[in-house]
Protein backbone atom coordinates (compact mmCIF):
# COMPACT_ATOMS: atom_id res chain seq x y z
CA UNK A 1 0.00 0.00 0.00
CA UNK A 2 2.69 2.50 0.96
CA UNK A 3 4.73 1.41 -2.02
CA UNK A 4 1.86 2.14 -4.44
CA UNK A 5 1.24 5.56 -2.91
CA UNK A 6 4.93 6.48 -3.06
CA UNK A 7 5.36 5.34 -6.65
CA UNK A 8 2.21 7.16 -7.74
CA UNK A 9 3.30 10.40 -6.05
CA UNK A 10 6.98 10.37 -6.90
CA UNK A 11 7.15 8.16 -9.95
CA UNK A 12 10.43 6.28 -10.26
CA UNK A 13 12.04 7.84 -7.19
CA UNK A 14 9.45 6.46 -4.75
CA UNK A 15 11.80 3.79 -3.46
CA UNK A 16 14.46 6.41 -2.76
CA UNK A 17 11.97 8.54 -0.87
CA UNK A 18 10.91 5.59 1.27
CA UNK A 19 14.54 4.66 1.92
CA UNK A 20 15.34 8.25 2.87
CA UNK A 21 12.41 8.44 5.26
CA UNK A 22 13.45 5.16 6.83
CA UNK A 23 16.98 6.49 7.26
CA UNK A 24 15.72 9.67 8.93
CA UNK A 25 13.46 7.68 11.27
CA UNK A 26 16.39 5.42 12.22
CA UNK A 27 18.63 8.41 13.00
CA UNK A 28 15.94 10.11 15.10
CA UNK A 29 15.27 6.87 17.01
CA UNK A 30 18.98 6.36 17.71
CA UNK A 31 19.38 9.95 18.86
CA UNK A 32 16.33 9.71 21.13
CA UNK A 33 17.65 6.50 22.65
CA UNK A 34 21.02 8.15 23.34
CA UNK A 35 19.40 11.17 24.98
CA UNK A 36 17.21 8.96 27.13
CA UNK A 37 20.14 6.84 28.34
CA UNK A 38 22.21 9.98 29.04
CA UNK A 39 19.40 11.40 31.19
CA UNK A 40 19.21 8.12 33.09
CA UNK A 41 22.98 8.12 33.71
CA UNK A 42 22.83 11.70 34.98
CA UNK A 43 19.92 10.87 37.28
CA UNK A 44 21.83 7.93 38.79
CA UNK A 45 24.92 10.11 39.24
CA UNK A 46 22.88 12.83 40.97
CA UNK A 47 21.34 10.29 43.35
CA UNK A 48 24.77 8.90 44.20
CA UNK A 49 26.10 12.39 44.92
CA UNK A 50 23.09 13.19 47.09
CA UNK A 51 23.62 9.96 49.03
CA UNK A 52 27.28 10.87 49.58
CA UNK A 53 26.27 14.29 50.90
CA UNK A 54 23.69 12.79 53.24
CA UNK A 55 26.25 10.34 54.60
CA UNK A 56 28.83 13.08 55.16
CA UNK A 57 26.35 15.20 57.09
CA UNK A 58 24.87 12.26 58.98
CA UNK A 59 28.21 10.96 60.24
CA UNK A 60 30.03 14.28 60.64
CA UNK A 61 30.49 15.83 64.06
CA UNK A 62 27.81 18.41 64.83
CA UNK A 63 30.32 21.24 65.15
CA UNK A 64 31.63 20.86 61.60
CA UNK A 65 28.12 20.79 60.11
CA UNK A 66 27.06 23.77 62.21
CA UNK A 67 30.10 25.73 61.00
CA UNK A 68 28.95 25.40 57.39
CA UNK A 69 25.34 26.23 58.26
CA UNK A 70 26.34 29.40 60.09
CA UNK A 71 28.59 30.43 57.21
CA UNK A 72 25.62 30.50 54.82
CA UNK A 73 26.40 27.34 52.90
CA UNK A 74 22.90 26.05 53.20
CA UNK A 75 19.90 28.04 51.99
CA UNK A 76 16.55 27.09 53.48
Amino acid sequence: MIWEIATSLFGGIGSYVIAGLGFVVAIVAARWSGVKSERQKNKVKDHEQAEDMRNRVRYAPDDSVRKFDDAGWRDD
